[in-house]
């Protein structure tokens, strides 16, 4: 154990959030922690963001916060990264300056790092879903049991440090995709080093950036954390978040995220494709169905025809993915009446329910994400 000081890196990238940007800097500068430094970067916002963001750097003097102005948007993959290219800290922590984050989540990190270095800490945190009026309707916490890893090592078998080999380490990283806590940057701290000696960096993608970062960031890491404490509020704005709008290959970009977790857990086990855990395997169907599924709504709501909606979900049968998975769907009662028929082929079953959730979407949000967490 030391009583060396860490010091923390927070990068935002921030674009046109002038709305949220004050609440997210002062929630940092109540920090019951000192050593941090704070990097807003100004990702050319059209709006009062990065006014907002040098006006708190100013007053609040220090030096702890500083704001980097990019002179083109060009998306929250570059941001963080030049976020990232300018850190200075031994840990660096990604988080939307539209979310909010306890006073405690620096010194709980400080907590379990000053005791053994870790290579990515993970923590809990909430889900508050917004109405229109911005008012928070439903939330949704997710958090799992602590866990430590340390040393791990090339074999699937040896345990490192605390007796844990990689497959313990991979049954966990199932479980916490499943609770949807692996994708997200900003429920992590990352150790810097870690990071910049082995390359990693947010990828020019769309929509899928997050996960590939992460899937690239825990490749080759020997030691991880799990935290139960809840230290992040992240707030899911529906409609004006990226999830609300179409992308016309949203389900290529999912299946590509399915794909490489899938071949992850492959290098860690040590195993082929079909030779896979149940559990794995019951993870990514559940989430392709999903997204299937939420292709369906999407090209409704584009206005894309009956006709040529069942043209391509009888392409995707074919797809090797689909026949990998369609049998290891599980659920309750959503899962049935949503995604089962998918599965079974029944496609004017799945189209009237996509139709269903499109309704269920745009008028009781509320509902549909209530829905969502019974699947």
């Amino acid at each position: 154990m030391t009583d060396k000081k860490i010091k923390f890196s927070i990068v935002l990238p921030a674009y046109n959030v002038e709305q949220y940007i004050i609440e997210a800097l002062e929630c940092l500068g109540g920090q019951d922690y000192p050593e941090y430094e704070v990097i807003v970067v100004d990702d050319c916002a059209t709006d009062a963001t990065g006014e907002l963001a040098e006006q708190f750097a100013a007053e609040s003097g220090g030096g702890k916060f500083s704001v980097i102005h990019r002179p083109q948007n060009r998306g929250v993959s570059e941001a963080r990264n030049s976020g990232m290219d300018a850190a200075t800290g031994e840990y660096i922590l990604f988080l939307d300056p539209d979310d909010y984050y306890e006073p405690t989540l620096l010194s709980t990190l400080y907590a379990v790092l000053q005791e053994k270095q870790r290579d990515i800490v993970l923590f809990g945190y909430t889900e508050d879903y917004l109405d229109a009026d911005g008012k928070m309707s439903y939330r949704v916490t997710k958090s799992l049991p602590g866990a430590d890893f340390c040393g791990l090592c090339e074999s699937l078998d040896e345990g490192g440090d605390n007796g844990a080999g990689k497959k313990d380490f991979a049954d966990c990283i199932v479980r916490l995709e499943r609770e949807t806590m692996y994708g997200y940057p900003w429920n992590k701290a990352y150790r810097l080093d870690y990071l910049r000696d082995h390359g990693i960096r947010f990828p020019k993608i769309t929509h899928i950036e997050d996960i590939m970062f992460n899937i690239a960031a825990f490749e080759e890491i020997a030691s991880f954390a799990l935290l139960p404490e809840v230290l992040y509020h992240y707030r899911n704005q529906g409609q004006v978040r990226l999830t609300g709008k179409y992308l016309a290959d949203y389900l290529e970009l999912q299946k590509t995220r399915i794909r490489a977790f899938l071949e992850q857990q492959c290098r860690w086990r040590e195993e082929k494709i079909e030779e896979l855990d149940q559990s794995v395997l019951e993870a990514m169907a559940g989430f392709y169905f999903r997204s299937l599924q939420s292709a369906i709504v999407r090209s409704i709501s584009h206005g894309d025809g009956r006709r040529e909606i069942f043209d391509w979900l009888e392409q995707e049968m074919e797809d090797p993915l689909y026949g990998l998975l369609k049998d290891h769907l599980t659920g309750g009662k959503a899962v049935k009446i949503l995604y089962e028929p998918l599965a079974r082929g029944r496609l004017v079953t799945a189209y009237l329910a996509a139709r269903l959730i499109g309704v269920v979407q745009r008028f009781f949000p509320g509902v549909y994400a209530r829905l969502k967490q019974n699947r």
